[in-house]
């Protein structure tokens, strides 16, 4: 299956974007790369001063052991920062289309009662018209 990192919508969040939204001119199309992961349009120089501070442990907390070497001698942790941001990203846009599907059902529901209401109200309020006879 192909995955199309192009749309001509242009993405609308409350807080800040995680895609990258940068438009092409040529196609008229919106760039939908995770943001911190877009080669094409994010241009960031690698800081290579202090430490590497990758999180050795499983779980990522604030007293857990970290990576001292030197960023710039340290081959295994390479880009791990990106990677870390890029999974934060993902979980805020899955969250976000949990909170966007509950808004639809929610919206859904509403209709449905206003629906119910309507017909309650037509049955107790209509007249029938008998025909002479």
């Amino acid at each position: 299956a192909v995955v199309s990192t192009q749309s001509t919508v242009k993405c609308h969040v409350t807080w800040e974007s995680p895609v990258c939204d940068a438009y092409d001119r040529q196609q008229g199309t919106y760039c939908k790369k995770l943001r911190v992961l877009c080669p094409d349009h994010k241009k960031e120089k690698e800081e290579h001063n202090g430490i590497c501070g990758c999180p050795l442990g499983q779980e990522i907390r604030i007293e857990s052991d970290v990576c001292t070497r030197a960023k710039r001698i340290c081959n295994r942790h390479i880009g791990w920062e990106k990677l870390r941001l890029a999974e934060i990203d993902m979980e805020r846009v899955e969250q976000d289309l949990k909170l966007e599907g509950s808004f639809d059902e929610m919206r859904r529901a509403k209709s449905r009662i206003a629906n119910r209401t309507n017909l309650l109200q037509m049955l107790l309020n209509s007249t029938i018209a008998k025909s002479p006879g």
